[in-house]
């Protein structure tokens, strides 16, 4: 019951504050309220993009474990559906990997009755060299994909106090003016629009805080998905390494 109380009581000092903000505070209240409204959907917007890639890429690699050979999820009934970078990393790679191996006479047939432990035909250094640029290439371009919309929200938090201090700054500004274009003033008189300039700090804070906060979390997913793409690309370069590399035949 306090704190609704409380919450009721600061709910009407912002209102009146905001009936006291001169044009340029409460445009400036405006406009924080767009930057908030942006910031909050591109956060749950990410969040909710990142658990889904996660969740793919998760049910991805468990499948590809399970594989005899690096090539056979690509050789499946099902067409892989590209739902997440690492599932496009390793369609385009193998893409590569079969073109090698179909020169050299090696069938998707060879591939499907593959077993732990044989080895086959020896790659060459060339054709290593060229499915691992795609991976590469591949990874580099789907961490700009992962890291898309975090500068929004990177701006928002930045931006949103400079934009609260520039109403302050003004409004008090205009506060002062007023003393001394009058000269005998009492504060009283222009206390309301000093708090009509603060106001605009404390907008700005509400929309700061929640994105930077938002910010870091996600900047910490973002961070931990590109780290399992490298891995991945490691992993699967090892894979093919190991029947297709030095020791093949």
């Amino acid at each position: 019951m306090e704190s609704f109380s409380f919450s009721l009581i600061a709910s009407n000092i912002m209102v009146d504050a905001f009936r006291q903000a001169d044009w340029m505070g409460q445009s400036i209240v405006g406009i924080l309220g767009i930057l908030s409204i942006f910031s909050w959907a591109f956060m749950l917007g990410k969040a909710k993009e990142l658990r889904d890639l996660n969740d793919f890429n998760a049910k991805f690699i468990k499948f590809y474990r399970a594989a005899m050979h690096p090539a056979l999820p690509q050789l499946g009934e099902r067409r892989l559906a590209v739902r997440s970078p690492i599932v496009l990393i390793y369609i385009e790679a193998t893409k590569e990997l079969l073109a090698s191996l179909e020169r050299a006479g090696v069938t998707h047939d060879d591939l499907r009755v593959w077993r732990h432990g044989l080895v086959g035909y020896r790659l060459c250094d060339a054709e290593l060299a060229a499915i691992r640029g795609i991976a590469e290439r591949l990874l580099a371009e789907q961490q700009l994909v992962v890291e898309s919309r975090m500068s929004a929200i990177a701006t928002v938090s930045t931006a949103a106090p400079l934009i609260g201090l520039f109403g302050t700054v003004w409004g008090v500004m205009v506060a002062f003016m007023m003393m001394a274009g009058s000269g005998g003033v009492m504060l009283s008189a222009v206390a309301p629009g000093i708090s009509g300039a603060l106001l605009t700090t404390v907008i700005a804070l509400i929309v700061a805080i929640p994105a930077t906060i938002g910010y870091n979390v996600l900047s910490d997913r973002v961070r931990s998905m590109v780290v399992d793409m490298e891995n991945f690309v490691d992993e699967y370069m090892a894979d093919i390494t190991r029947i297709h590399g030095v020791s093949g035949n």
